[in-house]
């Protein structure tokens, strides 16, 4: 039911593996 949780997790892992480039993560 969290899509959030879901879509921060995704996030997660995309930062974790390229440099965040949008702060407002």
């Amino acid at each position: 039911e969290p899509l959030w949780r879901v879509h921060e997790a995704v996030f997660a892992v995309l930062s974790l593996e390229s440099e965040p480039v949008d702060p407002r993560l």
